[in-house]
């Protein structure tokens, strides 16, 4: 068989997983007659992604108070790739529990091409910041709770993927996405179809975290944007996001490891209002519609901060940020002010 032969076969077998799943594009280089196999990439896998992952709640992010001040100043949050991950262990979880095959430096390739940006599952009216969680990231209740409401959710985001962690392999989704892995590798074990991983395996594995860290209800964005090592820049890529690939920055993080981060922008709107001056209304809106839009929609306090730090922050906000962004943002102190 050939190549467009073995790929509608693939489809077929794995539609029945993720029926959204397409054909995006396919590389070969051969020597024979056709081509049978290349490095082939799946179309239609953020929307496959978010039906299974789907999460439609708010988020919040614990984090210190300078780097809220860093947000505040830029105006947008940095999507760090896995080589700055807290847990090193838990590509190789996921690797082990679903059966993901991969080379080392496949594995390699995984932690510097794949950014991350994580929150928490929050309920803005029942106001569930977590006390623990506040220990972990948010400086011990010396920090702020950033929440955040993703206000376009849609299928136009390409390439970028957002979800609900998994803890462990019990889930309805869970026992799916075995299953796709399971078809996946199957498949071209018996007519080595592929010469590489399509992004959406080693993203559905960053959605699986061991049980031990079910404590962090922990929503993911994810983005795949390759970069050369040596010289630091994007690389060119049908499957990369355009918009977040031109964003890319290297810095060397607290442990002394070289890291790389996107930087997603929070006002939107100017950021359209200056694409649209270089390509045009209609494209500019289609740029900026390939990447999710976050709207800070509160910030807690934490339960230890200081009302002179609150008054601080109220002044940033009110002669800085809410003219950037056009929106106000409410603040409150932690449900647990009162308790410690």
């Amino acid at each position: 068989m050939n190549l467009d032969e073995k790929l509608s076969g693939y489809l077929k077998e794995v539609n029945k997983v993720f029926p959204e799943l397409r054909r995006a594009s396919a590389l070969s280089m051969y020597s024979g007659d056709y081509p049978t196999s290349g490095k082939i990439e799946l179309g239609n896998q953020s929307i496959a992604f978010k039906n299974k992952f789907n999460y439609q709640g708010d988020i919040i992010h614990y984090t210190s108070f300078n780097s809220l001040l860093n947000i505040l100043d830029t105006y947008e949050l940095r999507m760090y790739n896995c080589n700055n991950l807290n847990d090193r262990k838990e590509i190789g979880y996921a690797q082990k529990e679903l059966g993901i095959k991969m080379t080392e430096k496949e594995i390699t390739d995984q932690q510097q091409n794949y950014f991350v940006f994580s929150a928490s599952e929050y309920d803005s009216i029942n106001r569930n910041d977590d006390f623990n969680l506040w220990r972990l990231y948010g400086e011990n209740g010396n920090g702020v709770g950033i929440v955040f409401e993703v206000t376009n959710i849609s299928d136009t985001w390409f390439n970028v993927f957002y979800g609900k962690v998994n803890y462990g392999l019990e889930s309805g989704a869970a026992r799916e996405l075995i299953e796709f892995v399971k078809l996946h590798q199957e498949y071209n074990d018996r007519f080595k179809l592929f010469e590489n991983i399509p992004s959406i395996i080693p993203v559905i594995a960053l959605h699986f975290k061991n049980p031990i860290w079910s404590i962090e209800k922990e929503v993911r964005f994810i983005a795949y944007c390759p970069f050369d090592k040596y010289q630091l820049k994007s690389e060119y890529n049908t499957s990369a996001n355009p918009f977040l690939s031109d964003t890319i920055k290297h810095t060397i993080n607290r442990n002394g490891k070289q890291t790389a981060y996107l930087r997603l922008p929070l006002n939107i709107q100017k950021k359209r209002e200056e694409i649209s001056k270089v390509i045009g209304d209609k494209y500019g809106c289609n740029y900026i519609q390939s990447i999710p839009h976050l709207k800070m929609k509160k910030l807690i306090m934490g339960h230890n901060i200081s009302p002179d730090v609150l008054s601080k922050i109220e002044s940033i906000l009110e002669y800085k940020v809410y003219d950037e962004l056009g929106y106000k943002i409410q603040i409150e102190y932690s449900s647990y002010r009162d308790m410690v």
